[in-house]
């Protein structure tokens, strides 16, 4: 397999697997401690909610799960991302604090869109 074309994929439209709990989305994407400490520091800060392993993440809104989905990628071990239609899901704020974090990353990021 070419690794050189390997990247998480990120889709705006379905920005979660898991119906149930956070903790099924921190197991997909393999987020460590440190990394799960950053991303609920992070989504409170954007959000003002409080999140834990059990949250049951059909209590988001739909804006509030793509910015989980861009946190969990930017958090996972991933090195690669491709965002599908970011821009067209999230406010103008939120998705200058991604982009903010994308750029500090350090990963390669590819952005696409279907509109």
């Amino acid at each position: 397999m070419n690794t050189e074309q390997c990247y998480l994929i990120a889709d705006a439209a379905h920005p979660l697997v898991s119906g149930e709990t956070l903790q099924e989305e921190l197991i997909l994407y393999n987020l460590q401690d440190e990394a799960r400490t950053s991303l609920y520091d992070k989504f409170y800060a954007l959000t003002g909610i409080r999140l834990h392993r059990d949250y049951p993440v059909n209590n988001l809104s739909g804006g509030q799960k793509v910015i989980l989905m861009a946190y969990l990628c930017l958090y996972s071990p991933a090195e690669k991302i491709c965002f599908i239609d970011l821009e067209h899901a999230l406010d103008s704020d939120n998705l200058t604090a991604i982009h903010n974090d994308v750029r500090i990353s350090g990963k390669a990021i590819n952005y696409k869109y279907s509109r």
